[in-house]
């Protein structure tokens, strides 16, 4: 390293710096892609807002707003994850039902440190193994070789160590919700999954379930598996004794040189001054010093393995334990659920939506900014243009939340109408309608009810009824066909229902931009 700062040292420094570079730029992602949305929406001459400003497109009757105009203000929604209180409240709430309330994401410091104690511990017998991989190269060489070889065995080790925490995390939340559904006494028991339930669907669908049937209703995975954990287990042994053992070699040839050289090196014989150089040493005494020599270098020899050996051991078990301390960073930090890191980021820097709302409204604010900007620049094009006056917009960004929260709103009810009956369909089957605690009013109902076989009758007997036990126990007296068929005129006709309904909601938004 200090030879490629002597010898680089604009590159080495460069690199360094990019490095570092990188790593604030990660640190503050969010802050640093916000300033380059707007630095580019606003860059002269060839940014987003001057194309959006040469637009002439007319306003649409439906929202209100042309088409540049709903551009900008969806770019900047994109900004704004928690666009009101209903959608603050499902995301805790979804965060609750896959009982991940306290859990949060790996801290990019964590991430860091973990790498660099890696990247550590793999140099340490990456320059052993370089030496292997690239035979006689020179120092310098053998060096760089090192430091790749380095890099590659860190990024395995704390990629696979997390994913392996990740997957026992996981599959000790599946495997607890299994245990808790064996466990269960009721009957009928209820199936360990009702339907996968994401961030944009409501949160109440599932409110009479279980808590292990919510969690599950949630989750990306159904089964637990424990594949990259045996990998991972395999890899670290793998390179712990594999690390071990060239280490050895290496200290046995070592060792092997080096008594070789002592061997080889003359005695008292290099001394050309000594007097009794001629003196005959007799052959008794000549063979003890001899062997009181090679005592010695036995000694030191068995020392220096034992020593070598000793620290090999203890350096693999650092190794093992640093790659266990990463799969316990993937167990504590990460999510089971399909959308929870998606709701966890978006309500992380808050314990209540009035605290969202008040950061939200410093982007409302610049995006509306920009929006007047945009405007501004369109009534001019408009004028020099030729355009016609439609093109003089002036809703706000404000207004285009509220469209849009408005047309949420109405999916959402579409999506409860939309379920309604078939969901009621489903309890019918797991209650019958002859069940001793059906109410009175719907036996009397039913009872009184005609033999139909005929669609258009039965729908209007069903929809004279007023009570959704009532009409529950009516379906269940029809022929399957006649049942399925009514079911799909209900659906569609509370569709159509829901459309009715946005459509008059939009007309009253309108009405109320002019």
């Amino acid at each position: 390293m200090k030879e490629l700062f002597a010898m680089y040292p604009i590159a080495a420094w460069s690199l360094v710096s990019v490095m570092l570079a990188l790593v604030i730029v990660v640190a503050l992602w969010n802050k640093v892609k916000w300033w380059a949305h707007n630095t580019w929406y606003r860059f002269p001459l060839i940014g987003k807002l001057a194309g959006l400003s040469r637009d002439t497109s007319r306003i649409d009757e439906v929202t209100g707003f042309a088409k540049p105009e709903r551009v900008l203000c969806e770019d900047y929604l994109r900004f704004m994850q928690v666009q009101d209180e209903h959608d603050f409240n499902e995301r805790k709430t979804y965060l609750r039902k896959a009982g991940e309330s306290s859990r949060k994401d790996m801290p990019g410091w964590m991430w860091l440190l973990v790498s660099v104690m890696v990247f550590i511990e793999a140099m340490g017998f990456s320059y052993v193994l370089a030496g292997f991989t690239i035979p006689g190269a020179s120092e310098n060489v053998q060096q760089y070789g090192a430091y790749g070889i380095a890099f590659l065995i860190s990024v395995l080790l704390v990629a696979f160590t997390h994913w392996a925490g990740h997957e026992l995390y996981v599959s000790g939340k599946i495997n607890s919700a299994r245990r808790d559904w064996d466990e269960d006494a009721r009957d009928p028991k209820p199936n360990l999954v009702s339907e996968k339930i994401t961030l944009d669907q409501n949160q109440s669908r599932d409110d009479g379930l279980p808590a292990y049937v919510q969690q599950m209703n949630r989750f990306a995975s159904r089964r637990a598996t424990y594949v990259v954990t045996a990998v991972t287990a395999v890899l670290v042994v793998l390179i712990a004794v594999g690390a071990t053992y060239v280490r050895g070699q290496v200290l046995e040839k070592t060792t092997l040189q080096n008594t070789m050289q002592t061997s080889a090196t003359p005695m008292a014989s290099g001394d050309t001054f000594d007097m009794n150089k001629d003196l005959v040493v007799p052959d008794a005494d000549a063979k003890s010093n001899a062997d009181a020599e090679k005592l010695g270098r036995d000694q030191a020899v068995s020392a220096d393995r034992r020593g070598g050996w000793g620290t090999f051991i203890v350096l693999a078990f650092i190794f093992v334990f640093l790659q266990i301390f990463g799969v316990l960073l993937g167990f504590k930090y990460g999510f089971a659920a399909e959308k929870s890191r998606e709701a966890w980021r978006s309500t992380r820097r808050f314990e209540r939506y009035s605290e969202a709302r008040a950061f939200y409204d410093e982007i409302a604010d610049i995006a509306q900014a920009v929006l007047d900007t945009l405007q501004q620049r369109r009534q001019r094009n408009g004028v020099t243009q030729g355009t016609t006056a439609q093109s003089k917009t002036k809703g706000t960004f404000r207004q285009y939340l509220a469209y849009k929260r408005e047309e949420r709103v109405g999916d959402r009810q579409h999506d409860r109408n939309m379920t309604q009956v078939h969901a009621g369909i489903e309890r019918q089957a797991i209650t019958p309608a002859a069940a001793p605690s059906a109410p009175m009013a719907a036996k009397a109902a039913v009872n009184s009810a005609p033999s139909l076989n005929d669609l258009d009758a039965a729908s209007a007997h069903y929809r004279a009824l007023d009570r959704d036990e009532t009409r529950l126990a009516f379906v269940a007296t029809l022929p399957d066909d006649v049942a399925d068929a009514l079911l799909q005129s209900e659906l569609a006709r509370k569709g159509d229902e829901a459309e009715r309904k946005k459509a008059d909601r939009l007309a009253k938004f309108k009405a109320l931009q002019e």
